[in-house]
């Protein structure tokens, strides 16, 4: 009795245990149901918003570019033979290629201009070391020259000094009257003048006389030029 007691307790337990899970179930699947609803229901409205802030960041890209692609035309249409109805990207890569080009050819010239300074500037030094070796060559011959006629005329001084100690030395004739000659000292810088500027005053003296002091003023009138 009280074995059948105990097992009609554990069936009503059981019972009243599954009707409460069942109870419990279906409230947890309506809570479920409602949440997965509102969130659906954020989430489309998230997609509304996120789709719409898209759009417009699309147009807003859209309108950039084409007001980039309006600068670059208005900029470079005139320089550069590029396509502009092209989208920006191409026409970018195709700036960038026409920069890249312009890049090589303006080293390509450099360095040519480089090498034809370089050269220029070689054959200037040369030029130039031969023009200094051409005057040290010109000055030290003028300075052999000036050596030479130094010498001349150093040697033209002692002969006309000795000529003029020479004809100072003279004697007169005895029959002669007893006038002294007066004969004039002249300086070296006068006998360098034409001898015929040399005053040289003599009273008394003969025919023969006359002839050879001729001859002397003569000698030291030419060994004058040649000074």
């Amino acid at each position: 009795m009280k074995e059948q007691y105990e097992q009609a307790n554990k069936i009503e337990s059981s019972d009243l245990l599954q009707k409460s899970f069942q109870e419990i179930s279906l409230q947890s699947s309506a809570q479920l149901d409602h949440q997965d609803s509102e969130e659906i229901r954020q989430l489309r409205e998230n997609l509304v918003l996120l789709t719409s802030q898209l759009d417009e960041t699309n147009r807003a890209a859209q309108q950039y570019q084409q007001t980039q692609l309006n600068i670059l035309r208005n900029q470079f249409q005139h320089c550069l033979s590029i396509d502009f109805d092209n989208s920006f990207d191409v026409i970018a890569q195709q700036i960038a290629d026409h920069v890249t080009r312009e890049r090589e050819d303006f080293n390509e010239k450099y360095q040519t201009l480089e090498k034809q300074n370089e050269d220029l500037r070689s054959e200037l030094t040369n030029n130039m070391e031969s023009i200094r070796q051409s005057y040290v060559n010109t000055v030290n011959e003028l300075n052999q020259e000036l050596l030479i006629m130094k010498k001349q005329c150093e040697e033209c001084d002692t002969q006309n000094q000795l000529l003029t100690d020479e004809l100072e030395k003279r004697p007169l004739p005895s029959n002669q009257e007893s006038v002294e000659p007066n004969i004039e000292k002249v300086s070296l810088n006068v006998l360098k003048q034409p001898f015929e500027e040399v005053p040289i005053h003599m009273r008394g003296v003969n025919g023969t006389e006359d002839e050879e002091l001729g001859q002397l003023r003569e000698t030291v009138a030419l060994l004058t030029a040649q000074c």
